[in-house]
């Protein structure tokens, strides 16, 4: 069976809508302007059959994918993303959880399949990654990196590794940084996101912010009347009360690497958090906006604001 998605073979009806989708999807991709998964670039495309199955099987299916993949190249590049579209779009939030939580592990098998001595490895390997990677049930997959996690001597992902994350109609805002025409999940080689990322500082702040903003745009379904702008002034200082709360919870941080927002969020007492954002609410227009719309506490809007960005977590929605 040919996987590129050029030589579907199927009847006209299903190659008509895949050929639709895939339209529709470079489309969106290239009005992009972000160092993210979605960045604009060459990519490859495979579309997944409806008949695909989470085992042995279809992991050695998805392993002739990635190896196709990583033989290919661009002016004597390989290319950096591979684009894996669903056969049907996933219907609610926990469909998309589910499938691209299944998806995850069978490419993690995937992956070791298809290198060199690969079925004696596969195993092994794939049990010693489940070590590695952070999951719950609320959140889902938290650091989706298929394949090996880092170069122990330079901290820079493994150079075949790939970072995994997970796209859908499903969102009430376009702005929101889940949104896609129709429901994908997107592998980026790691290093290369790594590598974009320490290098471009700036960028990485302006992303981060825009994640925030489209945290809480979603979470108010399309509806919020802030400025851009306006979150972007404030949530640095949002920053800066949490991390206040941080110092004085935790003690010898100094000689701790920095805290990660969401998992420090969900470890401090809601009454404290509540009581510091409070005391300092004539500081914090938005917050004060969004606690008069959505009768929530600030620790539940921070929650929504800074949510975790992996594989695929559903949006907190206020109202």
């Amino acid at each position: 069976m040919e996987l590129n998605s050029q030589h579907i073979k199927s009847d006209n009806k299903e190659t008509s809508n895949a050929e639709r989708k895939e339209h529709a999807l470079r489309r969106w991709i290239a009005n992009k302007e972000t160092v993210c998964p979605y960045a604009p670039g060459e990519a490859s495309y495979y579309h997944l059959p409806s008949s695909l199955t989470f085992d042995r099987q279809g992991a050695a299916y998805l392993a002739g994918i990635l190896r196709e993949f990583y033989s290919k190249t661009v002016e004597g590049k390989p290319i950096e993303r591979l684009i894996l579209i669903p056969a049907h779009d996933w219907s609610n939030h926990d469909d998309a959880r589910d499938y691209a939580t299944k998806a995850f592990w069978c490419l993690s098998m995937a992956y070791h399949l298809q290198t060199n001595g690969g079925k004696r490895q596969a195993a092994s390997m794939f049990l010693k990654l489940k070590n590695y990677i952070s999951s719950n049930q609320e959140e889902g997959i938290a650091n989706p990196v298929i394949g090996k996690l880092q170069n122990n001597r330079t901290k820079a992902p493994h150079s075949k590794s790939l970072f995994c994350t997970a796209f859908n109609p499903l969102c009430y805002s376009k702005s929101f940084y889940r949104y896609a025409p129709h429901s994908t999940l997107v592998l980026v080689n790691a290093r290369a996101l790594y590598l974009k990322r320490s290098q471009s500082h700036k960028a990485m702040q302006k992303i981060s912010t825009k994640v925030i903003y489209g945290n809480l745009l979603e979470a108010m379904r399309g509806e919020l009347c802030v400025d851009y702008k306006d979150v972007e002034r404030e949530a640095g200082l949002w920053e800066q009360l949490l991390f206040q709360l941080y110092v004085l919870n935790q003690a010898g941080w100094e000689k701790l690497p920095p805290p990660q927002l969401p998992e420090t969020l969900e470890s401090f007492d809601s009454l404290q958090v509540d009581a510091k954002f409070i005391r300092n609410i004539k500081l914090l227009p938005v917050m004060s906006y969004l606690m008069r719309m959505t009768h929530c506490a600030p620790r539940e809007i921070l929650r929504s604001a800074f949510r975790p960005n992996g594989l695929y977590a559903t949006p907190l929605y206020f109202v």
